[in-house]
C-alpha cells in the first residue's frame, strides 16, 4: 500500500556510503522506520539534507504491515527552515527535542494531535526571536509534551498543597509514602513552568541555576511516567547553553 503523509525526521542511522535508517513521526502511521538510498547526484530527490533532525517532510512510503522496515518511494521538503540551522541555540533545542521524542513517541499508529503539537511547536520555534523566549523553549515544549502523552499534571497548577507528587502529578498538603516528590519552592517552580506555553516564554525569567533545576524535574517527572526513559545524551549542551 502507497501512502502518503507528512512526517518528522527523529533519527537517521547511516549504514554504508550512501544509504539511510530513518526513524520517522508520521502523521497518518505514528512511528515507522523506512529504508532510505541517497541520490548520487545533487538533482536526485533523496538529499542527505532532508534528513537532518526534526526536518518537516512529505513522503511517500510502499507500507506493508508485515515488515519492520518500510521502503521510501518518494520525499519533498513540507516546511523549510528559516532561521533554525543558522542559530546555534535553535540547532541545540532541535537536537534535544529529537531525542526526547525519539525516547517517547513509540506508537505505530495514527496519532493526529501529537503529530501537530509537534509539528506546530518547530514552527514556533524556527519563527522565535527572543533570547529569553529560546532559552526556555524546551521547557514549555516538554510540558506540552505531557499533554499529548496523557501524564499533564493539570490538578497542580492551582492546588495549594506544597508537595507535589510526581507519580499522581498532584499537589497534596502532606507526604506520600514514598520519595518521588517535590516540595517547598520546588513544587511552586513547577507550577510556573505548568503556566508556560510559546506566547508566554519570554516572561521567564530563570538564573541558569533555577532553568538547568526545572529541566531536572522535568525530565524526573518523565522518568516516572515514561519507561525505559533514558538520560539524555544532549542534555549537556543545552545547559551548557542555557543553563
Amino acid at each position: 500500500m502507497l501512502i502518503k503523509t507528512n512526517a518528522i525526521v527523529l533519527r537517521t542511522v547511516a549504514y554504508g556510503d550512501d544509504r539511510l535508517l530513518a526513524h520517522l513521526f508520521s502523521e497518518v502511521r505514528g512511528r515507522v522506520v523506512v529504508a532510505v538510498k541517497l541520490s548520487s547526484s545533487q538533482k536526485g530527490r533523496m538529499q542527505r539534507r532532508l534528513f537532518q533532525p526534526l526536518s518537516l517532510l512529505t513522503v511517500e512510503i510502499d507500507f506493508r504491515e508485515n515488515r519492520d522496515v518500510q521502503r521510501l518511494k518518494n520525499v519533498a521538503m513540507h516546511y523549510a527552515w528559516t532561521s533554525v540551522y543558522a542559530d546555534a541555540a535553535k540547532i541545540s533545542v532541535t537536537l534535544f527535542l529529537a531525542e526526547v521524542l525519539f525516547h517517547t513517541l513509540r506508537q505505530e499508529t495514527e496519532d493526529v494531535r501529537t503529530y501537530s503539537f509537534v509539528e506546530l511547536s518547530l514552527k514556533c520555534l524556527d519563527m522565535m526571536e527572543s533570547n529569553r523566549g529560546k532559552a526556555n523553549f524546551h521547557l514549555a515544549f516538554l510540558v506540552g509534551l505531557t499533554r499529548c502523552l496523557g501524564f499533564f499534571p493539570a490538578d497542580a497548577v492551582d492546588s495549594r498543597g506544597d508537595v507535589f507528587d510526581m507519580r499522581t502529578g498532584q499537589c497534596v498538603m502532606s507526604m506520600p509514602p514514598h520519595r518521588d516528590v517535590l516540595r517547598g519552592e520546588e513544587t511552586e517552580a513547577m507550577r510556573r513552568i505548568l503556566r508556560m506555553d510559546y506566547g508566554n516564554l519570554h516572561r521567564f525569567a530563570f538564573t541558569r541555576e533555577e532553568r538547568r533545576r526545572c529541566l531536572d524535574m522535568v525530565l524526573a517527572y518523565y522518568r516516572i511516567h515514561v519507561s525505559s526513559f533514558p538520560e539524555l545524551r544532549t542534555i549537556g549542551v543545552l545547559e551548557e547553553l542555557f543553563g
